[in-house]
């Protein structure tokens, strides 16, 4: 477990996303986890805050930098098997283009 906020001040580089540290967190990330799992193919599941974390300040073009690139991520990802699934609090009073962009960067949504 990490927490999102610390992981996310660790990814930015002159207050934006950078994609390549971005990418580098995440590979060691799974890496480590399937390595500590002590299984041949491990299974990852991921469920990402900080998404919900950039959008709930403002900060919408780091958010959906960082969508793409960990849905690009888990895309590629072939050992281990990666899910990732992206909490967005319904608090957050999107309206309706934020909401749309959001969802378009899914492949699956839930509303609860």
């Amino acid at each position: 477990m990490v927490d999102a906020a610390d992981v996310l001040s660790g990814l930015r580089q002159d207050g934006d996303a950078d994609a390549e540290r971005v990418r580098a967190a995440f590979l060691e990330m799974i890496a480590s986890t399937g390595a500590a799992t002590g299984r041949p193919h491990p299974r990852i599941a991921v469920f990402g805050e900080i998404g919900a974390l950039t959008f709930a300040s403002r900060q919408t073009a780091i958010e959906g930098r960082l969508e793409k690139i960990g849905h690009e991520l888990v895309a590629g990802s072939t050992t281990p098997a990666v899910e990732l699934t992206c909490a967005y609090p319904l608090s957050l009073s999107m309206d309706d283009a934020s909401f749309t962009r959001v969802c378009a960067a899914h492949s699956v949504i839930v509303v609860r």
